[in-house]
């Protein structure tokens, strides 16, 4: 039995059918692949962190999950859970739907989705130059793994799991009392 080849599209061919689709695509290398919905908690998680984020960055733009990030490297068109960008936004090919340089990109996870986020998303988000800090936060547990750019170019990783930890993030911090009041 002959197989049908498989169908690859180009990035803009991607966002062609993403903008007119009634629901959210992510682009894996000419491969698009529809995205399930979250659970409550992970939208109040991910609510939760952006308007954190947004009272304390004040010098910076704090971004929902409804912006794509393209990560060029790996062409790869992503929705992190929230984005930051301190300094003037990089659009792909002038779309303003598609941000090229984060500063900080936040994922909640769920059982079924943590060793994407935590693992191959998280190396490819690393691969991005202006990026600094990913923030990967468990909906389930009260649980923050942090990982920050060093001058060298390295990254350090940090995992938070007591409910009295402070997390740096950027130039400010979040407690677990915030992130999880009445989640966990």
């Amino acid at each position: 039995m002959a197989t049908q080849p498989q169908v690859r599209f180009s990035f803009l061919e991607y966002l062609d059918l993403e903008r007119s689709a009634d629901y959210k695509s992510e682009f894996h290398n000419g491969q698009i692949h529809a995205m399930s919905g979250g659970t409550e908690p992970h939208s109040r998680l991910s609510s939760r962190i952006g308007a954190l984020l947004n009272l304390r960055l004040s010098d910076c733009r704090v971004y929902d999950s409804n912006l794509k990030l393209y990560i060029e490297q790996f062409d790869k068109g992503v929705y992190p859970d929230c984005m930051v960008l301190c300094g003037l936004p990089h659009f792909w090919n002038g779309q303003s739907d598609v941000i090229l340089n984060p500063s900080l990109v936040v994922e909640v996870f769920s059982p079924s989705s943590e060793r994407y986020d935590r693992g191959e998303k998280a190396s490819y988000y690393r691969s991005i130059p202006s990026l600094q800090e990913i923030l990967i936060i468990s909906q389930d547990q009260v649980f923050v793994e942090r990982s920050k750019r060093q001058g060298d170019s390295t990254w350090t990783l940090v995992q938070y799991t007591s409910r009295h930890e402070r997390i740096p993030v950027l130039n400010s911090e979040l407690t677990f009392q915030e992130i999880y009041a009445g989640i966990l």
